[in-house]
Parts: structure tokens; C-alpha cells; sequence
């Protein structure tokens, strides 16, 4: 909202002094953060053309203070106040050119961005001979985007991460949390190069673009903080990595029509797990979606083949389907592996409806299936009954119950969360 000062023409001096003197301070502001190269010279211009102006009517102002008797005093301030008008409105002209959101600096590229969010989750463990309760992780991420040239980019997300994962496995009937461990991973990075919308060309570290939740990926838009079991551990590959370090292509093209947008991207890369990367363990795979904007409704196809440590090679084929119209939207993510080297095969499921019952409450419900294909426990189920409250569009609030299925025993989790980006 901008701020509009107004004199009569018998206005005191030491007023338009200070109103002066404000203006100028409002010009440095302005001129401070950097903008886009080829506007930063036109708009330089202007800002030293006012600045110019005003230290004139400054020079006037002391001199009607030196001559305060003189009849023409007033007729020199109602002039000097109309001066001052139209530089007031220069000024604020440039500042919507600029935006109300000042830019970060940026030394060769175009622009900056500079973002992130902050997590925390609260989580309750029933099993059947124990409770336990603990704050068990915050996560900030810092993110970064830089266009470099209208046609080359670059992204980061630098994690930092305080977690203890949760433990079914040693004793299913005493689920606990593992201590906790701090990490800082870079958890993307990469440059990409957009020929045009049908091909763009990514390197670096990237998510591995398979299904629906995978690719959102990020805190602020998911309904739930624990991704779906075939996700976890995060970063691993139980169906397939979450995370590559390597190259890919991809684009997307609109129909004729404009009712609906074909995408694709074309993979491969190596799994790293922290400091550690699986050598010769390349990963490759397809992409292909096609999004039918009128109905709400997007189909995608996956393929992979890949290696996992210890377990030889695979492949893996699945099939995704996201509905997202009015209230509703609904996903849902199938995949099955197929395991070389006399491994068993894998397959994952999961279904989330949800409803959003107005613009700051969503209601979901999440089945999810995974047969991991080791034992003990490898077909888990789990149910998952949640709610989300959007205060303001920059906060999350969740609360969740999950039960948990397995062969060997059942546990009750009840977890609570917020996620607040900037």
C-alpha cells in the first residue's frame, strides 16, 4: 500500500524539509536491490534525475530560510510542493515497476530467488507392550533459483535435518525412535537449459521423476510428511531412488486444442546415499504423462532399470492417476519391480482421497500396500486418517492417526505437524 502525503500551500518549511529528506531515503531504498539487467539502467536513470530535482529544492528551502520574509515566500513553496507531488509519484511508480517484494542480489545472472520452509512433527508410537513420544524431527530447507540467461537456470535445496526415525523392525511389539542424527545434505542441485517447452535439458542432483508424490516432494504442498512406504527410507530406493545425481531430458507439448498437455522425461543417473555412491549402479528410466486439463484428471506411465546394492538388478513398471477437480483430489500410485539375481519381487500401492472442505481445511485417507520383497515384514499396510488447517497460505498445520499393519504385529501412530515456507 503506498503512503500519499499531501501539502497546502502554506505549508511550513521544516515540513517539506522532512518530507524531502524522506523521499530521498526512499529513492536509496529503492535503488539498493538489483533488478533485472536490462531495466537497472532505464530505471538508474530516472531515480538520478530525481534525486537531481530534489537536492535543487533542498538548495531553494534553505534559501526562503534565509530570506523567510520575502513576498514571494509562499508562492516559491506552493511551486517547490507541486515539484515535489510529481517526484512522489515517480518514486512510487518505480517501486511497482520493481515490485513489493524486494529482489536478492545476483552478480551475473538475471535474478535471484531465495525461499524455504521450516517443519516440525511431534509423533506418538502405541505399539503393543510400549508408548513412546518424542519431537523426532525438524527439517529446514533452504531453497535457491537463479536464471542465469533466459535459457539456463539453476536450483539448489540445501537441507538441514534433525531426525530419529522410527524402529518396527527389532522388536515389532516395541516400536521405539532411533537416536537422533543431524545431517545436511544437499538435497538437489542442478542446472537446466530450456531449448523450448518440447526440450529442456536438466543436470546435477534432481527427484527422480516417477509418480505423483515423489515429484512434489516438498513439505509445504504434501498432506502428509510421511510419503508413502515405497518412499521411505528418504532417499533410498525400496521401489526406486528418490533422488539422482546424473542427467535427464525432458518437455511437454499442448494439444491442438489446448485441452490437454503431453510430458515426458528421459533418465539416468547414479543412487548416492550420503557420502557413499553405488559405483556402476546407474539408473534409467521413462516418463511419460498426459494431463487432461478440462476434466481434472492426469495419467502417467513409468519405467525403470536400475541396480540396488546387494540385490542385482531390476526393472519396474507403474502407472499413476491424479483427479484434482473442485473439493476432490485424489491419487493414486501402482508399481511392481521385477528383481534379477534370484531376489523377490517388489510391488507398492497406495490411494489418497481427499476433500477439501474450504479454502483452510482438507480432510484425506491414505491405503497403502508395500511388499518389499525382504523379511521379516514385508507386507506392510498401513491406514492413514488426517486433516490439514491452512491458517494462511504459508502455514500447514496436520494432525494424523495411522495404524499400522503387519504380519508380526500392529501399531497405532498419532502424529502432529506444521510446516511454515517463505
Amino acid at each position: 500500500m503506498h503512503l500519499k502525503f499531501s501539502w497546502a500551500s502554506n505549508c511550513p518549511i521544516p515540513n517539506l524539509k522532512r518530507t524531502l529528506v524522506l523521499i530521498c531515503g526512499l529513492v536509496s531504498f529503492i535503488m539498493g536491490p538489483s533488478l533485472r539487467a536490462d531495466d537497472l539502467d532505464e530505471i538508474r536513470a530516472e531515480l538520478k534525475k530525481s534525486r537531481e530535482v530534489i537536492e535543487s529544492l533542498l538548495g531553494r528551502i534553505e534559501t526562503l530560510e534565509a530570506n523567510s520574509a520575502a513576498s514571494s515566500d509562499a508562492s516559491m513553496i506552493s511551486q517547490a510542493t507541486e515539484r515535489i507531488d510529481y517526484l512522489e509519484e515517480n518514486v512510487f511508480e518505480i517501486q511497482d515497476r520493481i515490485g513489493n517484494k524486494p529482489p536478492v542480489q545476483v552478480f551475473d545472472g538475471q535474478s535471484l530467488l531465495l525461499g524455504g520452509f521450516l517443519t516440525t512433527q511431534f509423533t506418538t508410537i502405541v505399539g503393543e507392550d510400549n508408548t513412546t513420544s518424542s519431537f523426532n524431527a525438524t527439517q529446514f530447507e533452504l531453497l535457491i533459483r537463479s536464471d542465469i540467461t533466459k535459457e539456463i537456470s539453476f536450483f539448489a535445496a540445501q537441507g538441514f535435518l534433525w531426525e530419529a526415525d522410527e524402529d518396527f523392525l527389532s522388536d515389532p511389539n516395541k516400536p521405539h525412535f532411533k537416536p537422533h542424527v543431524l545431517r545436511t545434505p544437499l538435497i538437489l542441485g542442478s542446472v537446466n537449459y530450456r531449448h523450448n517447452d518440447h526440450l529442456q535439458i536438466e543436470a546435477g542432483r534432481f527427484i527422480t521423476p516417477h509418480g505423483i508424490i515423489n515429484i512434489e516432494h516438498f513439505p509445504p504442498t504434501l498432506l502428509d510428511l510421511r510419503q508413502p512406504q515405497f518412499l521411505r527410507p528418504f532417499s533410498g530406493q525400496t521401489i526406486f531412488p528418490n533422488f539422482l545425481t546424473g542427467a535427464r531430458v525432458h518437455g511437454s507439448r499442448f494439444s491442438e486444442n489446448g485441452d490437454g498437455r503431453l510430458s515426458y522425461s528421459l533418465y539416468t543417473g547414479a543412487h548416492v546415499t550420503g557420502p557413499v555412491k553405488e559405483a556402476n549402479a546407474l539408473h534409467s528410466g521413462l516418463r511419460l504423462e498426459y494431463d487432461f486439463s478440462s476434466h481434472g484428471i492426469t495419467i502417467g506411465t513409468n519405467y525403470a532399470h536400475g541396480s540396488r546394492s546387494n540385490a542385482g538388478d531390476y526393472d519396474l513398471v507403474g502407472v499413476d492417476l491424479l483427479y484434482n477437480k473442485g473439493p476432490v483430489l485424489w491419487k493414486t500410485e501402482v508399481f511392481s519391480s521385477f528383481e534379477k539375481a534370484g531376489a523377490d519381487d517388489r510391488f507398492a500401492f497406495y490411494t489418497q482421497p481427499s476433500y477439501r472442505i474450504n479454502d483452510k481445511w482438507i480432510g484425506f485417507y491414505r491405503f497403502d500396500y508395500l511388499d518389499n520383497g525382504v523379511l521379516p515384514g514385508s507386507i506392510t499396510k498401513e491406514h492413514v486418517f488426517g486433516v490439514n488447517f491452512l491458517p494462511i497460505s504459508i502455514v500447514r498445520l496436520r494432525g494424523e492417526a495411522i495404524f499400522r499393519d503387519t504380519k508380526e504385529a500392529d501399531t497405532l501412530l498419532f502424529q502432529l505437524s506444521s510446516t511454515v515456507s517463505f
